[in-house]
């Protein structure tokens, strides 16, 4: 049993009308209680997963409830006096538990731990609670829903039932069942709600079939969310629920099929087939001389898909009007089950004072997103792509956190691209752009990742195999700090000690932030469970330390391919902390120094966000910040960051640290890549005539982009530093040898791209690359009269083949055909072959500089022709190495070297040449004007 059932037990007591064990006066939820909660927990950290999610939901459920802190102490001797406050040791969690009241703060200890030490604290605790008349038992030995369903369910909450009555989803219990009294005297019964909401139905048959024996009127309902949605798998289910089960709400899938035929009975009164409802919407049961009315209202979050059925979605509050008469002299209890937000369901029970109960199956707090979720920007959006790549997370889940910089610009663009320096060159990826389309994204700032690939001081770039899942943790001191990204092994868990602080340090120098922190594989794996499920649940897990708290939990994201944080504009504009280069340019974020604080002035100084927040400033500034956020975005996901935000600020989180898990499963990210084009024509050899021709334009003097329309379009300069040398040995053992220096050559190249935004379900794609390209080479000239080196200009080039874009260590490989059509004035040529390329990369990054490392090698044989150059038969081997050095503001200066060696093979002769190229880039980078896309 794991640790993490301890809070199950106290959520349970605290959602209960009546906690069992418990007279009804003596219930906890009295209005305006401003309380403590102190928890007890187990041996190790992941003790919290669980409990930490469910204190969250019901403080966000108990209004009328006022948490100050919640303290979690650790257990250390049997006798311990919890008035005194002293820190418990660990010791170990049980299936039930012990909830203590005094008059500011409730006590939760485990039950029947097994053990002398457990024992001997429960009976410290019950005399401790007959000796203190501020002490109240409010509940012993309650049994934890975790525990696997038992033969004699226990029933909640019997008692007196009031009108208007709302049950919120639960969904972290296996069972809810809420007893309510009717009737006085002899004709007094007992009605038993059943309202399952989480997981399969299998647990529920066993418990629903005792629990119906053992009590005088039971009535089961529930959503059939939880169905199988194979239909052979859902027929079983709902045979098993016959006869124990009288209302199921139907899911949205259920919707889109044929009503079931089965002997459960469906209720929907919000669904309508022409004018119609498609399904019941209103059951009666009667037993006893009490009927009972089930309502069913069902969510439906796509309803065009259910327009080409012929149904549509009527708003509950006209369903329920439509209701109102029967309900009102047919029925002696009227119960509505609802698949509709919470805010929905307490404005409806305000509003309709007929109902009873309100039953919500749908996990509270956890709205289905928007499918428009971007917004226009304003001008001030900003994005710097100096450098950019791809991030391909592999086929496991990720997890991302980052401190911003600017806002991101989600795009889907088609990616094209034309060259100008010896020629044009256009390549074309066609791409199934569906609704699992992820969006593009930046981000900036101090981010470490040892040992992995493509880091770039001011972009993510990860190519790695290895890496086929991602943790990120964001350091939240008073604001949040720099990101960490710690590796994590294939499968998504950790060793199974976890790391160690000395581990964790090497990721962050910090070490005195990393006092005893562990992350266990397994409960990290159930973490990834819970999120691979869909963000609902958005599990919570705390790992402990002396001097720090790491806050784990999964943001309220429906489907990440959908909606992804780093999107969220709203929240992007306003937390984009940034280098010391990057200073705000609004008005309301210039500041003055006034000695060590920042006074806020609009015709003061530009200070960077990162340097102002984490000054004394901070107390000031950031709630004009936060509120600035709360009005601009009504997201969930930028809800729940902001109030991490705000805790962090205010100092009144216990954490300071918090992870976000995002399902990236199948998310590929394509960034625009501003590498520079590099183009190589060699010279044809034939009987001994050596010519060596090779340009390489490296170096970017300057670099501007624009964004408009999802239309990116830069110019380059260079300068060109470049040595080249071409070896030919001749089949009789002569070797001629020929040197070329290009010192100072200024090219031009004028660049126009689209970008694309592609998502795979696996690393592998199958299909046809497509290369039109236009350059020109230098060919022998086969006529008797003018010079020996004619000019070719090839016009066309087709590739297909396979492509692999994930793998250890593997940027690209790819194989298949190749077709070349070359065009000289006096003829064309068409030539065909085969080609491998296979593209190896490695980086690592420093604080300010990544250094990266690309080893390519390209084979190509073609057909035997007499038009064939060197290089077509050719074997290419290119190693570039780059690091790019910010500068200022959008400036940053980028030293390359790169050693080109090929080698090509003709009947005649073979040559062995080499290129070594240095070159420098100074670039400026900025966009104006994004435009955002509104899709799906």
């Amino acid at each position: 049993m794991t640790k993490g059932i301890l809070l199950y037990g106290f959520l349970l007591v605290l959602s209960l009308p009546t906690a069992p064990h418990a007279t009804e006066d003596a219930s906890p939820m009295s209005s305006g209680r401003q309380i403590d909660v102190l928890y007890f927990g187990g041996v190790d950290p992941n003790v919290d997963l669980r409990a930490c999610e469910l204190l969250e939901r019901f403080l966000r459920t108990q209004p009328d409830l006022a948490v100050r802190k919640v303290t979690r102490h650790l257990i250390q001797a049997a006798g311990a006096r919890l008035a005194g406050g002293n820190d418990l040791a660990l010791f170990g969690s049980a299936p039930r538990i012990t909830v203590l009241e005094t008059g500011t703060a409730w006590y939760l200890v485990p039950g029947d731990a097994s053990g002398d030490l457990a024992t001997a604290l429960h009976d410290t605790l019950r005399q401790w609670s007959s000796e203190r008349e501020d002490v109240r038992l409010l509940g012993q030995d309650v049994l934890l829903p975790s525990d696997p369903v038992g033969e004699e369910p226990e029933v909640r909450g019997i008692g007196r039932l009031e009108r208007g009555t709302f049950v919120p989803g639960e969904f972290w219990q296996p069972l809810v069942a809420y007893g309510y009294r009717l009737g006085s005297g002899e004709r007094e019964t007992t009605l038993v709600v059943v309202a399952k909401t989480f997981g399969g139905f299998s647990r529920l048959v066993p418990a629903l079939r005792s629990l119906r024996a053992g009590s005088p009127f039971a009535v089961a309902v529930g959503t059939g969310a939880a169905l199988p949605q194979n239909e052979a798998e859902r027929a079983e289910a709902l045979r098993g629920l016959s006869g124990l089960v009288e209302a199921l709400v139907p899911s949205e899938h259920l919707l889109e099929q044929a009503p079931p035929a089965t002997s459960v009975p469906f209720v929907a009164a919000n669904i309508l087939k022409g004018k119609t409802p498609l399904y019941p919407p209103l059951l009666v049961i009667e037993r006893d001389e009490v009927r009972v009315c089930v309502i069913g209202l069902a969510r439906v979050d796509h309803p065009e898909r259910l327009q080409n059925l012929g149904l549509s979605v009527e708003p509950a509050t006209i369903s329920l009007a439509s209701l109102e008469a029967r309900a009102t002299t047919e029925c002696t209890l009227n119960v509505v089950v609802s698949e509709l937000g919470d805010e929905e369901h307490r404005a409806l029970v305000a509003r309709y004072p007929w109902i009873d109960l309100l039953v919500g199956t749908r996990v509270a707090d956890s709205p289905p997103y928007p499918r428009e979720i971007f917004s226009q920007p304003s001008a001030e959006h900003r994005l710097n792509l100096s450098i950019t790549g791809k991030i391909t997370p592999g086929r496991s889940l990720g997890v991302v956190s980052f401190r911003f910089r600017e806002a991101a610009i989600p795009s889907a663009i088609l990616h094209t691209r034309h060259g100008l320096d010896t020629g044009v060159t256009a390549e074309a990826e066609f791409l199934d752009l569906d609704r699992r389309l992820s969006t593009l994204f930046s981000t900036s700032g101090r981010i470490l990742l040892p040992d992995v690939h493509h880091l770039w001081p001011e972009h993510l770039f990860l190519e790695p195999g290895q890496l086929a899942s991602f943790l990120g943790v964001a350091m939240f001191e008073r604001t949040p700090s720099e990101v960490v990204l710690l590796p994590v092994p294939e499968g998504g868990t950790l060793p199974p000690g976890g790391l160690s602080a000395e581990q964790l340090a090497t990721y962050y120098p910090a070490e005195d932030k990393l006092v005893s922190v562990s992350i266990p594989g397994s409960e990290l794996k159930r973490l990834y469970d819970y999120v691979q499920r869909g963000n609902q649940h958005r599990p919570r897990y705390f790992l402990g330390g002396q001097q720090s708290r790491t806050l784990v939990t999964g943001l309220p994201i429906a489907d990440a391919t959908y909606y992804h944080l780093l999107t969220s504009s709203a929240l992007l504009a306003e937390l984009r902390a940034a280098y010391d280069q990057f200073t705000l340019e609004r008005p309301e974020d210039r500041f003055r120094r006034e000695g060590e604080r920042f006074v806020p002035d609009p015709e003061g100084d530009p200070v960077s966000l990162h340097e102002a927040l984490t000054s004394s400033l901070a107390a000031e500034v950031p709630e004009e910040t936060i509120q600035r956020l709360e009005e601009g975005s009504t997201l969930p996901a930028d809800q729940a960051v902001l109030q991490h935000l705000r805790d962090g600020l205010n100092g009144t989180a216990d954490y300071d640290r918090v992870v976000y898990l995002v399902d990236v499963r199948n998310l590929r990210l394509d960034l625009a890549d501003t590498s520079v084009e590099r183009r190589e024509s060699y010279a044809n050899v034939r009987n001994a005539q050596v010519t060596a021709n090779t340009q390489r334009a490296i170096g970017t003097l300057g670099e501007a982009y624009f964004l408009v329309d999802h239309a990116q379009a830069s110019l380059k300069f260079g300068v060109l530093l470049d040595f080249s040398q071409v070896r030919l040995k001749e089949t009789d053992g002569t070797t001629v040898e020929n040197e070329q220096r290009d010192n100072g050559l200024l090219t031009g190249e004028g660049f126009y791209k689209w970008r694309t935004v592609e998502v795979f379900s696996t690393a592998y794609v199958l299909g046809p690359m497509l290369s039109l390209q236009y350059d020109t080479e230098l060919r022998r000239n086969k006529a008797t009269e003018g010079p020996a080196l004619l000019p070719r200009e090839r016009i066309g080039r087709l590739l297909t083949g396979l492509k692999l874009y994930d793998g250890a260590l593997i940027k690209n490989f790819s194989a298949g055909l190749i077709m070349d059509l070359d065009y000289t004035g006096d003829h064309d040529d068409l030539e065909y072959g085969v080609f491998s390329l296979l593209n190896l990369t490695r980086a690592f990054s420093l604080p300010r500089y990544n250094i990266q490392y690309d080893l390519t090698l390209d084979t190509r044989w073609f057909a035997p022709s007499d038009q064939d150059t060197d290089d077509d038969l050719g074997l290419e081997l290119l190693l570039r190495n780059q690091f790019k050095i910010p500068l200022l503001g959008y400036l940053s200066l980028t030293p390359m070297v790169d050693l080109f060696v090929f080698r090509g093979k003709l009947p005649a002769t073979e040559h062995l040449g080499h290129n070594l190229t240095f070159g420098v880039a100074l670039s400026y980078s900025r966009i104006i004007k994004p435009q955002f896309e509104r899709w799906l």
